[in-house]
């Protein structure tokens, strides 16, 4: 039935204003959003609502020029009040303060009544004038909550009970279809084990489905419950479970631990798998020494499933997102308290489901050069943690090598070592033509440091070009066909020899270059 709002008023307890025509009548007809707006603002011409408010919307306004007595507060809550025109109050509502400056009050349920857990902040800037409030509840809305298992680490080959729970979160009684799927193999390769249908459940209600299963041979499986049938908010509709095993947590090992970054850029440690076998981190949680003794300093890890060859990397803020990274790389951010890796030396665990410790790795100081932006990097993945020989710092040109092979890792990817010259012959007379030859190289790994010597084709040494410096994985060093105490050698063949030394010994390549003179 149409409303007819003649005599209505509004209330802030301390003053109270009648309701008046805005041009637009007095008359709401079902359904329709009525928007109270103050004179000022229809007198003034503003139009700070023009393109926010709906064109269906009823506008009216008010006797006086502010609402209740003085306008309405921002600094204390407010009761405002609505009465018909016999008197009769209709609804009341003592509004919160500390809103997000232009965001409403705004009610979750309109048939919920006018207590505080019915209302909250808008989530829109300058609210929903004229529109369904953006926090009311969709009409059809069964949301899936939580999928878990119990026990909750089966053991292979034993049955164990998956059990979902949903909800109705909207405003209507609403049914549904919910299946679940199974993937064994690590991908997106998806089996349904069974589907079932939701039979009409009420607002607020909240069931469950369960299944009686078995964990293969592979000891991890990944669950996926869905709503089959779309709703009015599509986005919790689907929850996935990893089941597994709890001795599948084992592999899990620490690769890589920037605890000294460079200015502007987040501590992380790095994380792999040992061995041929995924790893679940369902149940895993991760601290530094803090949460030795302290539970509360543990942070838990995100349900996943990382592969041998994959690496999730641990970061104490989001600006490891300036690092240089593989796409695929598994990142968790833990923003909220997060441990603090001391540059002196700390205590770095991985705690399994169960609470026994799968990784502890207690770093020290003087396993790296101390140097600001680079990491340690671990060498073995099945050596000892804790061995400081198993450590060190890392040789990658960036100072560290998030998501990828660690530079001091044993089974590294090797490059073909190289050197090459050119031009050969060179003539180095200042005529501006191939005056210097250009010694290009490719190393294995990155070294620690850089020699390349140059001898004559009798064995003697005439120059040491580069001189122990550190080196990149590639460079060039230019030879001005002088030797050590800056005399021109006579022409012929010379031999190049290039030494990159690092912790795993000294690397060395030749060739050869001529020195001629210009005809």
């Amino acid at each position: 039935m149409p409303a007819n709002l003649s005599g209505w008023t509004l209330s802030d307890a301390d003053g109270t204003d009648t309701l008046r025509d805005a041009g637009m009548g007095l008359l709401a007809v079902p359904y329709q959003y009525v928007l109270v707006l103050d004179p000022d603002y229809i007198e003034e011409a503003s139009t700070t609502y023009d393109s926010v408010a709906s064109e269906d919307a009823l506008i009216v306004t008010i006797s006086s020029s502010s609402f209740g007595r003085q306008g309405l507060s921002n600094s204390s809550g407010e009761m405002v009040r609505l009465m018909n025109a016999a008197g009769v109050v209709i609804a009341e509502y003592t509004y919160s303060t500390g809103n997000s400056e232009g965001h409403s009050d705004e009610k979750l349920r309109l048939s919920a009544g006018d207590l505080a857990v019915n209302w909250a902040d808008s989530d829109v800037l300058l609210g929903t004038p004229g529109f369904r409030n953006s926090v009311t509840p969709p009409d059809r809305d069964i949301a899936l909550i939580t999928c878990a298992a119990e026990p909750a680490f089966p053991p292979i080959g034993e049955l164990f009970q998956l059990n979902a729970r949903f909800t109705n979160r909207g405003l209507l009684a609403t049914s549904n279809i919910l299946r679940l799927s199974v993937d064994t193999t690590g991908g997106e390769a998806w089996v349904v084990v069974a589907t079932r249908p939701i039979d009409a459940l009420a607002p607020t209600d909240t069931s469950e489905m369960s299944w009686e299963l078995m964990l293969g041979a592979t000891g991890i499986a990944r669950y996926l419950a869905e709503m089959t049938e779309s709703d009015d908010d599509s986005t919790n509709n689907r929850l996935t479970r990893i089941v597994s095993s709890s001795v599948l947590a084992e592999g899990i090992v620490l690769n890589e631990i920037q605890a000294a970054p460079a200015v502007g850029r987040s501590e992380w440690v790095e994380l792999t798998v040992a061995g041929v076998s995924p790893v679940s981190l369902s149940g895993v949680v991760f601290s530094d020494g803090q949460g030795i003794a302290d539970t509360s300093k543990r942070h838990a890890l995100p349900e996943l499933v990382i592969a041998p060859g994959e690496y999730m990397i641990i970061a104490m803020d989001s600006s490891i997102f300036l690092e240089d990274m593989p796409s695929n790389t598994i990142v968790t951010v833990i923003a909220d308290s997060p441990p603090t890796l001391n540059n002196t030396g700390d205590s770095l665990v991985v705690w399994g489901a169960t609470g026994g410790i799968l990784e502890r790795v207690d770093y020290d100081d003087n396993w790296g050069d101390g140097e600001e932006g680079t990491s340690l990097e671990r060498i073995s993945l099945t050596a000892d943690a804790n061995d400081p020989v198993n450590w060190g710092s890392s040789f990658a040109a960036s100072g560290s090598t998030p998501g990828r092979t660690n530079s001091r890792a044993l089974n590294a990817p090797r490059r073909e070592l190289k050197m090459s010259v050119s031009p050969s012959p060179f003539t180095p007379n200042n005529d501006g033509r191939n005056d210097v030859a250009e010694i290009s190289y490719t190393l294995e790994v990155p070294a620690g440091s850089i020699d390349i010597l140059v001898y004559d084709v009798r064995g003697r040494q005439v120059r040491r070009l580069a001189g122990g410096q550190s080196g990149q994985a590639e460079g060039t060093v230019l030879w001005d066909g002088r030797s050590d105490d800056g005399t021109l050698v006579p022409t012929g063949r010379y031999i190049l020899v290039l030494e990159a030394g690092n912790d795993h010994g000294v690397t060395r390549e030749r060739t050869t270059v001529i020195l001629a003179r210009p005809k």
